[in-house]
């Protein structure tokens, strides 16, 4: 099998595993093929990190990382605008463990949040708080700690720990 074929195998494998562990179903709809990107890169990336692309001015979200041919392989998703809302997102980490590690996500849909046992939907922007209950298909998740990250120029991700 030619590097491409195996490099798209791999983003599909991902892209199931990116979307469906966590929610039950894929985020931003299905198949996940077509909504991945492949990279080669000489550096040391980690599942759930930001990647900038300045000449495209988009953000990606690493899914998963892999050596092919000797080169790192990076498979990673397109945070849609350059803009993240909170999305709680397992990752399967490099150890091959059942551990999931919580990431936000871009998504073309709004999440939606329990807010004093009402259902609002949350624009992009709003403030997440410890104890908010996310919503995302049909799977609750309540939100235990919030942090915030500035990497990219104007643009705040909201890096949250979940409790299923």
């Amino acid at each position: 099998m030619n590097l491409a074929a195996r490099a798209s195998r791999h983003i599909n494998r991902v892209g199931r595993e990116f979307f469906n562990k966590a929610t039950g179903e894929t985020l931003l709809g299905a198949p996940a093929e077509g909504r991945a990107t492949y990279f080669h890169l000489d550096a040391e990336i980690e599942p759930g990190q930001v990647l900038h692309d300045p000449a495209e001015l988009k953000n990606y979200i690493v899914a998963d990382t892999d050596i092919i041919d000797g080169h790192l392989s990076v498979f990673a998703f397109h945070a849609l605008n350059s803009c993240n809302i909170v999305r709680p997102i397992g990752i399967k980490n490099d150890f091959g463990l059942n551990e999931y590690q919580p990431v936000t996500v871009a998504a073309a849909v709004p999440v939606i949040i329990a807010k004093s046992q009402q259902i609002v939907q949350v624009p992009v922007g709003t403030p997440v708080e410890i104890g908010d209950a996310l919503l995302v298909g049909t799977v609750t998740y309540n939100v235990r700690s919030v942090s915030r990250s500035y990497d990219w120029p104007g643009i705040v991700n909201l890096m949250i720990t979940i409790i299923n």
